[in-house]
């Protein structure tokens, strides 16, 4: 069986790294932090014994065609694939939330600190995507060129 790792010492380390010795979780086990300009908000579940966190990466486009879904779900699948989250939507705040998990069985400091540094890269990333020409709501379907494409991105 593997141990599990104590939520109060692996934030109390990561904040004295950062110089924020008082990190914690509040009394609902949640803890709100910024990097940059980059907000995340996480809750620890001792029930299920993982950390969910989630990041508002931005506002979804008011005319998002096909090919814009296409390319996000496609993009997001790859996020699935690698184990580095995914984006859902809230509909009713026409938001773009990106989300991932971390068990606390077997965590290390050093993991931890990991999943907290990779998920400000992947919001940063998909926040970036979600403004890019190719997502706004003004930008043309035929306006990115035959050699443009997300390639790079996509599976």
């Amino acid at each position: 069986m593997s141990t599990l790792a104590d939520p109060t010492f692996l934030f109390s380390e990561f904040g004295r790294k950062l110089g924020l010795p008082d990190l914690k979780l509040d009394d609902n086990n949640a803890i709100r932090l910024t990097f940059d300009d980059i907000v995340i908000d996480a809750q620890y579940d001792p029930d299920k014994r993982h950390l969910i966190l989630l990041s508002v990466i931005g506002n979804l486009p008011a005319a998002v065609d096909t090919e814009r879904y296409a390319n996000l779900l496609e993009v997001n699948l790859a996020g699935l694939l690698v184990g580095t989250g995914a984006i859902g939507l809230d509909r009713q705040e026409n938001r773009l939330i990106y989300a991932d998990h971390l068990s606390f069985e077997g965590l290390e400091q050093a993991a931890f600190e990991e999943f907290f540094r990779q998920s400000v890269n992947v919001a940063e990333a998909w926040r970036n995507l979600i403004s890019s020409r190719e997502f706004t709501a003004d930008a043309r379907p035929d306006a990115v060129s035959a050699g443009e494409q997300l390639a790079s991105l996509r599976v």
